[in-house]
């Protein structure tokens, strides 16, 4: 799928768009292209800088990519999300921004449920039960369930602990 590529105004759009595929080392077409309709969406409704974004913006984008608004061949909609998906975890790490559109909240692929399934994934890999990560975090072991369940929202210096204390790479937990 080829995007139009109409360029993109916004310096702090711009600058996320060339950096985006590094950060995460997505260097699928499809991936880009989604996000670049993302900032293609975002300057059409007025936004020009990642400060002025919020949950319903994100929630726009989405019900019109689930509509096929976007994406005319209407594949790969889970892709399209998982997409969506790193890229909010990459805006919250890189540049604080934390939304979670309500859009996600009533879905069971949200960020945080795919975040936690991630993490226990890791855990698992090590051999690790419950009770082991949680005294390796100092939290309780209900706290580390509510974590794999998704039930608790994480910021980037969480993310850099939890990746520190399971000994993977800040990356290994992001690649999700």
């Amino acid at each position: 799928m080829k995007a139009p590529r109409n360029p993109i105004k916004s310096q702090d759009f711009k600058k996320a768009f060339s950096q985006y595929k590094y950060v995460l080392q997505l260097d699928k077409e499809y991936f880009e292209n989604h996000i670049y309709f993302l900032f293609q969406h975002l300057e059409e409704v007025g936004i020009t800088s990642f400060e002025d974004i919020d949950e319903t913006h994100i929630e726009h984008f989405l019900r019109n990519l689930q509509q096929g608004f976007y994406n005319k061949d209407k594949r790969g909609i889970e892709l399209a999300t998982e997409c969506i998906d790193k890229f909010l975890v990459y805006l919250s790490t890189t540049y604080g921004i934390f939304l979670e559109p309500e859009y996600y909240t009533f879905t069971k692929d949200g960020v945080r449920i795919k975040m936690g399934k991630h993490i226990k994934k890791l855990r698992e890999e090590k051999g690790w039960s419950q009770s082991k990560l949680a005294r390796k975090l100092n939290e309780s072991e209900e706290m580390v369930v509510q974590l794999e369940n998704g039930g608790v929202p994480l910021n980037f210096d969480s993310l850099r602990f939890v990746s520190c204390k399971l000994g993977v790479s800040l990356q290994e937990v992001l690649d999700f």
